[in-house]
């Protein structure tokens, strides 16, 4: 979920295929977003690029770009062969290297310039989940190998430390046993029922 325009809005996806934009003082969707070619695929996570375009990563490897004040679909960066869900986005603080987790190709650094792979991230040794931007420009990234890295803002190093569990909320925090125990309950659970528009959540 994205909060835009000073919290007047919310951008949310789903495993429906959807994209809404809600009217935070209204509580009513003001506009729906699908590529019809895609319209059996989740929106899994979503990421601002800017005042007015965002980004979205599907199940089956593609990101998707709109701009979410007309509804217009932007720009499509297509899979790769064998590449899989896209699980997380995290734009990083120079405002054109977006961090990408994917299913089965660990974490990989997009240039949003030339929409092109510029590097990967090795260090982790299960899959990761989870990736958090520091206002300090360093980037945070959590795995099932149940560790935190702490990279620097060139990408260059890490700094680890080890948690119990697997590492499954999108805000790093309740690292417990249970893979998924937190994240998205907490986001359904607190939502307003006028905004469970999707036929499913994610």
């Amino acid at each position: 979920m994205l909060v835009v325009s000073d919290g007047q809005y919310i951008i949310s996806c789903s495993s429906d295929g959807f994209i809404k934009v809600w009217d935070v003082q209204k509580t009513e969707c003001i506009r729906t977003m699908r590529v019809d070619y895609a319209k059996k695929s989740s929106m899994n996570t979503l990421c601002l690029l800017n005042s007015h375009e965002f980004c979205v990563g599907t199940d089956n490897g593609e990101i998707f770009t709109f701009d979410w004040k007309n509804g217009r679909h932007v720009f499509t960066f297509k899979r790769y062969l064998g590449i899989t869900s896209v699980w997380k986005l995290q734009l990083m603080n120079d405002k054109k290297s977006l961090i990408v987790c994917f299913e089965n190709l660990g974490i990989q650094v997009i240039d949003t310039t030339t929409w092109t792979f510029k590097q990967r991230l090795y260090g982790h040794s299960e899959k990761s989940r989870s990736l958090l931007c520091l206002k300090n420009g360093c980037l945070v990234t959590g795995s099932y190998d149940a560790s935190v890295k702490i990279w620097n803002s060139k990408l260059e190093y890490h700094e680890k430390s080890k948690l119990e569990g697997s590492l499954m909320t999108d805000e790093l925090v309740g690292g417990g046993k249970k893979k998924g125990s937190m994240g998205s309950k907490l986001l359904t659970s607190e939502m307003p029922n006028k905004f469970k528009k999707h036929s499913k959540v994610t």
